[in-house]
């Protein structure tokens, strides 16, 4: 008697093949960095290096979903997300000096 007969283990049976989920973890979190809903200054923006790496995890995700058998559809979304990572905002908008001069004068 083999050890597969004792244990009841089925011969040639393949084994299922998962599919493998990208970790968006980073994703959200960067998300969460460039979300200033929660903000209570109304002028906030996000910083452009934080919306780069937005657009660059995604297109990660987009790039590992495509290599287990995604289409064109997510050629082109991968496409735009690396197109849109590539030309964030060159500066994020302050204030001026004269505003802020005013808020330290008594």
């Amino acid at each position: 008697m083999s050890y597969e007969v004792e244990h009841n283990i089925p011969k040639n049976e393949p084994t299922p093949q998962h599919t493998r989920r990208p970790d968006l973890s980073t994703f959200f979190s960067n998300l969460e960095l460039v979300n200033t809903s929660t903000t209570q200054n109304s002028n906030a923006i996000p910083m452009p290096a934080d919306m780069r790496a937005v657009f660059i995890t995604l297109s990660d995700a987009f790039r590992s979903m495509r290599q287990d058998g995604g289409g064109s559809l997510l050629d082109t979304l991968i496409e735009t997300l690396e197109a849109d990572a590539d030309s964030p905002p060159k500066e994020v908008e302050g204030v001026s000096d004269g505003f802020l001069d005013g808020m330290w004068k008594p």
